[in-house]
């Protein structure tokens, strides 16, 4: 057929013939493509690689290990990459987001005694200051009531958790959050509702919000856990909602599980406490 077309082509079957060269070759080059000959060669390299493997144990075991370690470590630097670099955060009006920090000198700190064990931090190389964003509880309400140039301020801290569900226990990374969190950052809830102002008063019943990504994973999406009772470092709290799937927080790169209202910091220990004057954590 191919012979016919360019005999067509050409206006010369001589020349076609002369122009595609051996047809034996070519018949013989194209069964091994189109026919079973490439996949027995194939198996023939694969069996020969697998006995070279067995031979060299140590060998093999470098090289898996460094195979997988490459692997991991350029998965994690895409993922981070994609996620810090590529991707707006998914919520209303990302760019007007600001980091809220203050800043303090060598003097200072010697008579400041803040317990300050999370948040973002760096030193300043112009000035030499310390640059924090913990702050006391406190400090967090009295500066989203008193000052009106914030269109709104959220405060959140991150915990590790433990969830028990379904007769089973699991640890848990998740957020406690401001009551005006997701409506601050024009969040919409994939199921049931997010956490309000009015679940993060004090003495309100506990609540949970999962991600979504949480919520496939541990409950199989099952609609019937909203409103369900789990418990969450020995305390029970009801289950309102759900976040989006591409919501993920305000750190990017990081996979939270769920998230409870600040109201319910003492489940994190004395490290959150809501009164102690050297304890930052905000």
């Amino acid at each position: 057929m191919h012979l016919e077309l360019e005999a067509e082509e050409r206006g010369d079957a001589y020349a076609a013939r002369r122009a595609l060269g051996n047809l034996a070759r070519i018949k013989e080059e194209v069964r091994a493509v189109w026919g079973w000959t490439f996949i027995e060669r194939l198996g023939q390299d694969v069996r020969y690689a697998a006995r070279v493997l067995r031979r060299s144990p140590g060998f093999t075991a470098v090289a898996v290990i460094s195979l997988a370690l490459g692997i991991g470590a350029n998965t994690a630097l895409f993922s981070a990459l994609d996620a810090v670099m590529w991707k707006s955060l998914p919520v209303r009006d990302p760019q007007e987001l600001r980091i809220l920090t203050w800043g303090r000198n060598k003097e200072e700190a010697a008579h400041t005694f803040e317990h300050d064990f999370t948040g973002y931090g760096y030193k300043d190389p112009k000035t030499g200051q310390a640059i924090r964003s913990s702050f006391l509880y406190s400090a967090y309400l009295s500066l989203r009531d008193r000052v009106p140039q914030f269109s709104d301020l959220v405060g959140f801290s991150e915990n590790e958790f433990t969830l028990t569900a379904n007769g089973s226990s699991e640890y848990a990374s998740g957020w406690f959050v401001s009551g005006n969190y997701f409506t601050a950052l024009g969040v919409v809830p994939a199921a049931g509702r997010l956490v309000t102002p009015e679940d993060d008063a004090p003495g309100r019943p506990p609540v949970v919000v999962l991600t979504h990504r949480y919520w496939e994973k541990r409950f199989r999406l099952d609609s019937q856990v909203i409103g369900r009772e789990v418990t969450i470092n020995q305390t029970r709290a009801t289950v309102i909602g759900v976040t989006p799937p591409q919501f993920q927080g305000l750190n990017p790169g990081e996979a939270p599980e769920l998230f409870v209202p600040l109201s319910m910091a003492a489940l994190g220990g004395a490290d959150y406490s809501t009164t102690d004057p050297y304890t930052w954590w905000v």
